[in-house]
């Protein structure tokens, strides 16, 4: 496959029927492999309606070989790539596929925005899992634009109460002006934590110093009205016996 992928380059004909008739006479674990993923990759890229066929074959695979095909799906869909022949809506595609698919579409939340949201309330909750990684990348330039409206989704959807620990890590050590809608995230952590936060053998406890870093930041941020909403937040975090909460507002008298 190496030496298919070599011949891209000058002798592009020969290239794609070699590569159909590999992917046409070989077992579906081909698509498991790193060389056979950059090989339909390239052949998707050059002959999308050609190569649609073999890629439909490994979405549709009930093995770990549709997460990889998700990954390629996602890819083309990207990139505008992908072929007409292939599903476009990426709730529509089985569930493994979708889980590749939300792998690669949270490294990058800011080329389809509107798909990746989507993610966050299916079923599947390693689907959700992989959608919320999006949350890793906001701090960084290219998702700055669409932080807000990813956080807001994201604090109401499905995959918030199992990952919101990670929004919190990302928020905390931003060094950006933090999203407006990060107040309805602390709200929501304050109101599914619960008295976990204040609970030092819960996992809850050691996300508490973190949404109370975000809330305090927040309010220095904000207006009069997000003050009121900070404050509520931060008196409900006092009622739950928030860790972290008393050190945090010595620093800020």
């Amino acid at each position: 496959m190496v030496a298919v992928l070599a011949l891209f380059s000058g002798r592009l004909e020969q290239a794609l029927d070699i590569a159909d008739a590999l992917f046409a006479t070989s077992a579906i674990e081909i698509h498991h492999s790193n060389a056979g993923n950059r090989l339909l990759i390239c052949a998707i890229d050059r002959a999308g309606a050609r190569f649609s066929p073999h890629l439909n074959r490994a979405l549709e695979a009930d093995s770990p070989v549709a997460v990889r095909a998700g990954h390629i799906w996602a890819n083309a869909f990207l990139n505008g790539r992908l072929p007409e022949a292939c599903l476009s809506d990426v709730i529509s595609l089985p569930i493994l596929a979708q889980q590749g698919a939300a792998q690669t579409m949270a490294t990058a939340p800011h080329l389809a925005p509107d798909a990746l949201v989507r993610l966050f309330d299916v079923d599947d909750p390693d689907v959700r899992k992989a959608a919320a990684a999006a949350i890793r990348v906001l701090h960084e330039p290219d998702s700055a634009s669409i932080s807000e409206r990813v956080v807001a989704a994201f604090a109401a959807s499905r995959a918030f109460p199992d990952n919101f620990g990670d929004l919190f890590h990302e928020l905390e050590r931003s060094l950006r002006l933090l999203p407006s809608t990060t107040i309805i995230a602390c709200e929501r952590a304050v109101e599914h934590a619960g008295v976990d936060l204040g609970d030092l053998s819960r996992a809850a406890a050691a996300i508490s110093r973190d949404i109370v870093t975000v809330v305090l930041r927040r309010y220095r941020q904000g207006d009069a009205a997000m003050r009121v909403r900070c404050l509520d937040v931060v008196d409900k975090l006092a009622d739950l016996g928030a860790y972290g909460l008393p050190e945090a507002l010595q620093h800020e008298r």
